[in-house]
């Protein structure tokens, strides 16, 4: 079930009717959304539950032993196992494949005939994001941050919750929790932020991000040798704002469904491409994802004293890792390890700049950092988009190489990519606008303005509505 469907419009409408009704009581309230929540994510595929219920139940069990055990050791070997349960799962199912044929090719060189076995899983939707919100759960309770649930209902509920099951953000749990478990204030929803956010997110994913990915995206990246450098650049570019306007897109209809159902999430995205180095693009991109590979990740592989060494190892292995957790295959890993490689050259720069006493800097040089930023960035996206390390050669390849001429380049195309460019910019200016204006009007030429800009959105849009980039991961 998609959010820019119509199962999912009447879906949502009752399970809103009925959350606000039960509003006075809490426990009648989480149960309403986690049926809601397990109807959702069953809805693609009913066997997807019983891996997410697995997933909600050893993270329950190593939570209540962390807690009920006393000494040291005992608590570290339920984290550990709990850990390792979760772990063991995501890597069954997203990565048995990747390590089975690197086994494969390792054996065949060493002229071992073994035949590792094939086991075909699918790949559940979501699967990533839910493990580490449950591997945040248990690392919070071993670190005495959180105090495990009594109620397996309330961890599956967090698991599950069906605005963030599938994309995110990840929540941490005791925030999301602490907003379930109470009444609180009916003021706690903004109707006029949160359908300003729906309504923006759907025409980032309806009208910008689909037309980006059929007519500029797709076409040059299934056969990069067959188009100019002026076409794959800005397929490049394209995919940039594509990818933005999708991933955005999402989270800003997962903020606006969660607000209007009382619980609030954390933002997302900062106006990303405008960083100034890498480093900082991963403050602003994807944000929920950096601070859990912040707390959770990197921060645990610093023992004793920071080395310079140390440093650089850590982040690399970080961003390896991150990498991979958006996909088993050596293009994602190398994606995740250049990034690594520009974060620790910003770190090992602005240290420089520091022992020089030279902070800070001319706008002029801002605006070229921005742009060196915004560009290493766009060609990374390339290993990030094609579906193989040949495949992302072509397109440096074409991108490159000197052809006398090519297609000329449609104007709509170029005016949508800088359109899903801008969007980071001028979108949350909208957004308030939209706000202000929505607001001071009466409560029926509310509903039609809202309506109006539907019938907009759903008139520019394709017919069939293309999953979420996010959703393969």
């Amino acid at each position: 079930m998609l959010f820019p469907t119509v199962e999912f419009a009447l879906f949502f409408a009752v399970v809103l009717a009925l959350n606000w009704l039960l509003w006075d009581w809490p426990q009648a309230r989480r149960l309403l959304l986690l049926s809601a929540s397990l109807l959702f994510y069953g809805f693609r595929d009913i066997r997807y539950l019983a891996l997410l219920g697995l997933i909600s139940l050893s993270a329950y069990v190593a939570a209540r032993a962390i807690e009920r055990a006393r000494r040291p050791k005992p608590r570290a070997a339920w984290a550990a196992a709990g850990i390792s349960a979760n772990l063991f799962v995501l890597a069954t199912f997203k990565y048995y494949d990747f390590f089975r044929d690197m086994a494969g090719n390792v054996l065949a060189a060493a002229q071992v005939d073994a035949r590792l076995p094939v086991l075909e899983l699918i790949l559940p939707v979501g699967i990533s994001f839910y493990t580490f919100q449950s591997l945040a759960y248990i690392i919070d309770v071993y670190r005495e941050r959180l105090t495990a649930e009594r109620s397996i209902f309330n961890v599956l509920l967090y698991h599950s919750f069906f605005p963030t099951v599938t994309s995110g953000p990840i929540i941490r749990p005791g925030a999301f929790l602490d907003q379930v478990k109470t009444r609180g204030p009916r003021e706690i929803c903004d109707p006029h932020r949160a359908f300003s956010l729906l309504l923006g997110g759907l025409f980032k994913k309806l009208v910008l991000s689909s037309y980006l990915s059929t007519y500029v995206v797709n076409p040059v990246f299934a056969v990069p040798l067959n188009h100019s450098p002026a076409e794959v650049l800005l397929a490049i570019y394209g995919y940039a704002a594509q990818i933005y306007c999708d991933f955005s897109g999402y989270t800003d209809m997962a903020i606006g469904i969660a607000a209007l159902l009382g619980v609030a999430l954390p933002p997302n995205f900062d106006r990303p491409y405008l960083a100034v180095n890498v480093a900082e693009f991963w403050r602003r991109w994807h944000m929920t994802l950096t601070l859990w590979l912040r707390d959770y990740l990197l921060a645990p592989l610093f023992r004793g004293k920071r080395t310079k060494w140390k440093t650089m190892r850590n982040t690399l292995i970080t961003m390896g890792l991150a990498g991979l957790w958006h996909g088993a295959s050596w293009n994602f890993v190398l994606w995740g390890l250049i990034h690594g490689l520009g974060i620790v050259a910003t770190q090992r720069y602005q240290r420089w700049k520091i022992r020089r006493g030279k902070i800070g800097g001319s706008l002029l040089r801002r605006v070229l950092a921005t742009v060196v930023t915004f560009h290493f960035v766009c060609l990374m996206w390339i290993l990030f988009r094609a579906e193989t390390l040949t495949s992302a050669w072509q397109m440096f390849q074409s991108l490159f190489r000197w052809t006398p001429r090519g297609e000329p380049i449609a104007a709509l195309a170029i005016a949508v990519v800088c359109a899903g460019l801008l969007g980071q910019t001028i979108g949350g200016w909208g957004r308030r606008v939209y706000f202000q204006l929505q607001s001071r009007l009466p409560l029926p030429l509310q509903g039609l303005v809202i309506g109006l800009v539907l019938i907009i959105i759903i008139a520019l849009g394709p017919r069939i509505v293309p999953p979420f980039i996010y959703f393969q991961f």
